[in-house]
């Protein structure tokens, strides 16, 4: 968890789990949260995980509060501020996406091909 809120910070992690800032913050100091507060964060968690090897983390904190044309011009924050669980249709756009950029990534570093961007 420490290592999530160091990377999107306790604001954007309360939107993504349907928690007020404030509710987050008490939650957070408890260390429990819900069953599905802590199915979005641990699904949050390895979406990042498959990001960061792609590039430094600022690269991506950036991705997730960029407008992206498939989530019809709302960040990746944005669109998870919404209700959703792990695996619905909603958060499955996200996770599609960040899918794809790992495979386009890991096919730019198989050996004998340089290095991606």
């Amino acid at each position: 968890m420490d290592a999530l809120a160091a990377l999107l910070g306790d604001e954007d992690l309360s939107r993504l789990s349907g928690l007020t800032a404030a509710t987050f913050a008490l939650t957070r100091s408890s260390g429990t949260f819900p069953s599905h507060v802590q199915a979005r964060l641990e699904a949050v968690s390895a979406a990042i995980a498959l990001q960061l090897p792609l590039g430094p983390a600022a690269r991506v904190r950036k991705w997730w509060r960029r407008p992206h044309p498939e989530l019809g011009g709302r960040s990746p924050l944005a669109h998870l501020a919404l209700p959703w669980i792990p695996g619905d249709a909603h958060s499955e756009q996200v996770f599609r996406i960040i899918r794809r950029q790992d495979t386009l990534q890991q096919l730019t570093l198989r050996p004998g091909h340089p290095k991606g961007p």
